[in-house]
């Protein structure tokens, strides 16, 4: 995981909008760098900073909310951070922020938002809840706040605090950056899956134990009694055949003598019906001859028409023809009259039109002059206009430089009275600030205010630390009682467990008893059903013929089969289903027992390590510890009055401050005024002078143009009244009337021509077109009295009747009576087929009446026979056989069952087999590594994890000093110690070590995860709040240039540390400074934006 940027604002001292770019050159060449400033400075702000964009929280503030957020800086009402972090999945920005409400001041809900990054700002948001981000953010890094705080950034006070945890507290952080969690989870995967194979072994073993099997000497009686059954059923089965056949014989010789009574009387019916046939047919004969000679009539009469239709269709054309070209002439006659009539009106306007320009232009023959004298009427004129229109600008200037004059006067006076009342403001606002600037200093007693401000934040610390002491007391009560209840709960589901198990025993037992029952029912069931699904076989069956099943020639279920036992199957079923759901429901209430026995041992003993853990971490004395939060509560509930009372004389000083500043620049700003006001009037005096004199100039300029003008126009009648401009206006006008009276006169002249050529054309063409007209009605007369002659020989001739309506009605009766005499014959022939059928069925008939009595005789029976004697006889036969037959079956089915329980048996013996050595294998493997919490596996490979580490931070400690090594405690696989070279490796404990030795440690294991977390959580940043200040000057020199060799890995080391000399030793150092309580940032890729 590496960290590119981070971007915030308004951070505890950090005020405004700050951007650190760690990508920047300097710090991927460098490697390290350092955070240099005085104390409260924010150096570990911006650490801060990162934990805070991607975590939600600090080391030194676990939460912020609502209620609390002393991180903001005092007097904003927004502050956020921003980090952009990369990794094996990716490049993330993470930004936590939080406001004030406007009106009211109160901390709103904080957002914590994590999106992929995108340098535009377009990347896709992931999570926008509080709950969803921290669960993302650690499953993307592969860390929580403690684990990320612990192995990449050591904040203040807490650098050593993974070489100090206990073993339990380090043990989640090594399975979190190692991957050894998998370990736990296949521990308890083999401890379950062991229990499981043990649990099914005991199942296959209960199976085997239910299974009953017969003796031989049950066996050996039911097939003896299977034999005798077959033998008895094969007899009755002859005797039903031979009597079934009888019977059936007899009922149908009694069906066909009634078959042939019928056929007889359709047969005589039939030949009165074939007499009438024959009638028919010579009636539709003679018609059909009839019709045809009428045809052969009409068909010279209807050419003779046709000829004359034609002519007269043709007759008709050309009248209609000639009719259109007459109406087609007298159209162009209308048209060329109303042509010439239109000319001729026309012509007359033109004429008139003609005569009235005439006169009105020799009227206006005067004005023909203007045209030599308008180019100097309009220069003048244009001159003159100009300078009446510089008089009114003028005068409009003087009016307003008269009132500026007067404006600027008073000005001047007004700036001279505020300059005398500023004086002794600013006086009085000086006074103020001095005396704010002394009770601040009071309430301060010698402290600068961020240092009241540490002192109120170290003893918040403490108080928070206490009262944590005291909750851990109550917890450890709280976790008391809860044992206690856990433990009755626990004895109770113990006997409700015992009882479960004994009422499943007892309907485990009633369900083996029912299964037998249903197997047995379903096997003589399908039996039956058998015999009934043979139906197309029992068609086929013949008298005396062989069965193609058995082989037997007698067939005593050929038309009856036998009537059915009742289905006692649907009832043992159900009863076997409510025994199998009262089965399942007792395993369930059995098995969520266990459940809860096991759950609950595990949860006992959870809750007993958990008090043990929580008492051994208790301090001594409870009464001491909650005296000594009584006295820190109450010192920082002074603190806490004291704050606001220096926050209000602070904010006093700084409002008074900046009174008097005000005040100075007002008087600096009203004297500059007054000086302007002064320089203003002189300028508009000078400017009103000069106005005067140009006046002057304008009214001499104004008479010289006036009389050039007069000389123009001398000899033509104008109003000299009039202004220039208008004066040019009227005689333009004049001029251009003149001009448009010429125009129109010669164009009504040629319009007058035209007209007249025009009309001589029109009538020359309207005498052509009545000659055309007289010639077309001529023409017209002949073609009608035609047309008259023809229609008059074709009505002598045919009348009005149509040929084609004439010859079809002929066609029509000629197919009619084809068609009649057609229907006669087919059916004539239909009914000779019929009686020649029906004689072949009444031959056969008396035949089969004579084989029925031949057989019947031969077998000894009356006629006519008793067929419900015989039924009777049959039925009471077929009984017996199914008595015997269903004893067979059932005698059968028990041989197939026990048959089947036998293979069951013996399968169950093998997998019994099969199992116990499979359980063997999964016992072996529990014994090793299973176990239901996972911890033993797990604890192994922890262990083997944690001697890598030691391995690895050995490596990076050897580099800082060659004084001590670390290994393992072999009391305990998780915890340190440390082998001291100079005492002979001396084995001491890690508490030992003095602060400089334990930096060192700290470092080394920090450095040794990181190079650890490559394929679980990579680590390329690394920050380092304080700790070099415990080393020597030499071990420091030697400490910072093994850290800066670590950017060959691409790692980045930022440390922060009052030691001396420490901002030379580092390449990059990022600097802070403080004035009153704010912070500025300097250095490579700080970049601050402005307000």
């Amino acid at each position: 995981m590496k960290i590119e940027k981070i971007h915030f604002k308004n951070l505890a001292s950090l005020r405004g909008e700050w951007s650190i770019d760690f990508t920047d050159p300097a710090f991927t060449d460098a490697g390290i760098f350092a955070l240099s400033g005085p104390v409260g400075s924010g150096k570990s702000t911006i650490f801060d900073a990162v934990c805070l964009a991607i975590y939600g929280r600090t080391a030194r503030l676990e939460r912020l909310n609502q209620e609390n957020n002393e991180i903001m800086t005092r007097g904003t009402f927004e502050c956020f951070s921003e980090a952009v972090f990369s990794n094996e999945h990716g490049r993330f920005l993470a930004r936590w922020s939080q406001h004030r409400a406007p009106r009211t001041g109160n901390l709103q809900s904080a957002r914590h938002i994590l999106s992929e990054y995108d340098p535009s700002g377009n990347g896709k948001i992931l999570s926008s809840k509080l709950k969803e981000t921290d669960s993302l953010v650690c499953r993307l890094t592969g860390m929580n706040f403690t684990h990320f705080s612990r192995a990449m950034i050591l904040p203040q006070g807490q650098f050593a605090a993974f070489l100090q945890a206990s073993s339990d507290e380090r043990s989640p952080i090594l399975e979190q950056i190692t991957g050894t969690g998998i370990y736990g989870e296949i521990s308890m995967k083999v401890c379950e899956l062991a229990g499981a194979r043990r649990r099914e072994l005991e199942e296959l073993k209960q199976k085997a134990e239910g299974i009953e099997l017969f003796p031989e000497e049950r066996v050996k009686e039911l097939q003896s009694a299977i034999e005798s059954g077959e033998k008895t059923v094969l007899a009755i089965k002859q005797e039903y055949d031979s009597g079934m056949e009888i019977l059936r014989t007899a009922e149908s010789l009694s069906a066909e003598m009634k078959n042939a009574e019928t056929l007889m009387l359709e047969r005589q019916k039939l030949e009165r019906s074939l007499a009438d046939a024959g009638l028919a047919c010579a009636d539709a004969a003679a018609a059909v001859k009839h019709t045809a000679d009428e045809r052969a009539m009409l068909a010279p009469l209807l050419l003779k028409v046709r000829e004359l239709d034609t002519r007269l269709e043709l007759c008709r054309a050309s009248r209609d023809a000639q009719k259109n070209e007459v109406g087609t002439c007298h159209d162009a006659q209308r048209k060329a009259e109303k042509a010439r009539c239109e000319t001729e009106t026309d012509l007359l306007n033109a004429r008139n039109q003609l005569a009235s320009l005439r006169d009105t232009l020799a009227k206006h023959q005067a004005d023909a002059v203007l045209s030599s004298v308008l180019g100097s009427v309009k220069l003048l004129c244009g001159q003159l206009e100009t300078l009446g229109q510089e008089e009114e600008s003028a005068a409009k200037r003087f009016r307003k430089l008269e009132a500026e004059l007067a404006k600027q006067d008073r000005a001047v006076a007004a700036a001279s009275r505020k300059v005398e009342e500023q004086t002794p403001v600013v006086a009085a606002a000086e006074t103020l600030f001095q005396q704010k600037s002394e009770l601040l200093k009071a309430h301060l007693n010698g402290s600068s205010v961020p240092e009241f401000f540490s002192k109120k934040e170290n003893l918040a610390t403490q108080v928070h630390e206490q009262e944590e002491q005291l909750a851990r007391f109550a917890e450890a009560d709280k976790r008391m009682n809860e044992l206690l209840e856990l433990d009755r709960s626990q004895k109770q589901i113990q006997t409700a467990f015992a009882s479960a198990q004994e009422l499943l025993k007892a309907k485990l037992a009633l369900k083996k008893s029912a299964e037998e029952r249903v197997a047995l029912l379903h096997e003589k069931q399908i039996a039956e059903a058998k015999i009934a699904k043979l139906e197309s076989l029992r068609k086929e069956l013949k008298p005396d013929a062989p069965c193609p099943l058995c082989g037997s020639t007698e067939h005593p279920y050929a038309l009856n089969l036998p009537v059915p036992e009742p289905d006692l199957l649907p009832q043992a079923k159900a009863e076997l289903k409510k025994l199998d759901e009262a089965v399942s429901s007792q395993q369930t209430t059995v098995a969520q027992l266990a459940a809860l026995l096991q759950s609950g041992a595990k949860n006992l003993k959870t809750k007993e390590d958990e008090l043990a853990e929580l008492r051994s971490k208790l301090p001594g004395d409870r009464a001491a510890l909650e005296e000594t939060a009584r006295v820190s509560g109450a010192e920082y509930a002074r603190f806490k009055v004291l704050s606001g009372m220096i926050e209000t004389a602070d904010q006093d000083q700084k409002s008074a401050k900046d009174a008097f500043e005000s005040a100075r620049e007002e008087l600096r700003e009203r004297s500059t005024a007054l000086e302007t006001a002064r320089s203003l009037l002189k300028q508009s005096a000078e400017k009103l002078e000069f106005e005067k004199r140009s006046a002057e100039e304008r009214v001499s300029r104004k008479l010289c143009l006036e009389k050039s003008l007069s000389d123009a126009l001398a000899g033509i009648s104008v109003d000299t009244s009039l202004s220039a401009n208008k004066l040019y206006d009227t005689l333009s006008a004049r001029f251009a009337e003149y001009e448009n009276l010429t125009k129109q006169e010669k164009s009504a002249s040629e319009k007058t021509a035209r007209l007249e050529m025009e009309l001589r054309t029109r009538r020359e063409r309207l005498e052509a077109l009545n000659e055309e007209a007289l010639f077309q009605e001529k023409k017209l007369a002949d073609l009608e009295a035609g047309l008259t002659a023809l229609s008059a020989e074709r009505r002598a001739f045919f009348g009005d009747k149509l040929p084609d309506e004439e010859e079809k009605k002929a066609d029509d009766a000629y197919a009619s009576a084809l068609k009649n005499q057609k229907e006669a014959e087919t059916v004539r022939q239909t009914l000779q087929l019929q009686a020649a059928s029906l004689k072949t069925s009444l031959e056969e008939s008396r035949k089969r009446i004579t084989a029925a009595q031949d057989f019947l005789s031969a077998h000894n029976v009356g006629l006519p026979a008793d067929v419900e004697s015989m039924s009777a006889a049959l039925k009471a036969l077929d009984e017996k056989r199914q008595q015997v037959q269903s004893s067979v079956v059932e005698n059968r089915l028990l041989l197939e069952r026990n048959e089947q329980e036998r293979k069951r048996f013996a399968g169950l013996a093998g997998q019994i087999a099969e199992q116990e050595t499979l359980c063997g294998k999964w016992k072996l493997l529990n014994d090793l590594i299973g176990s239901s919490d996972g911890k033993k596996y797990r604890s192994f490979v922890q262990s083997l994890a944690f001697e890598t580490l030691i391995e690895r931070a050995n490596v990076q400690l050897e580099k800082f000093t060659d004084h001590f090594i670390l290994s393992a405690n072999p009391k305990n696989g998780l915890e340190f110690n440390i082998i001291d070279r100079y005492r002979g490796d001396e084995v001491r404990s890690t508490r030992n070590l003095s602060g400089g030795e334990t930096f060192l440690v700290s470092l080394s294991l920090a450095l040794g995860l990181s190079r650890m977390a490559r394929d679980r959580a990579r680590i390329d940043t690394l920050f380092l709040d304080e700790g070099f200040g415990t080393l020597d000057e030499d071990t420091l020199q030697h400490a910072l240039e093994q850290l800066s060799s670590l950017r060959q890995d691409g790692k980045l080391i930022g440390i922060i540390s009052h030691a001396h000399g420490i901002d030379s030793a580092v390449p990059v150092v990022l600097h802070l400074e403080n004035n009153r309580g704010v912070s500025t940032l300097q250095g490579p890729g700080v970049t601050r934006k402005e307000e």
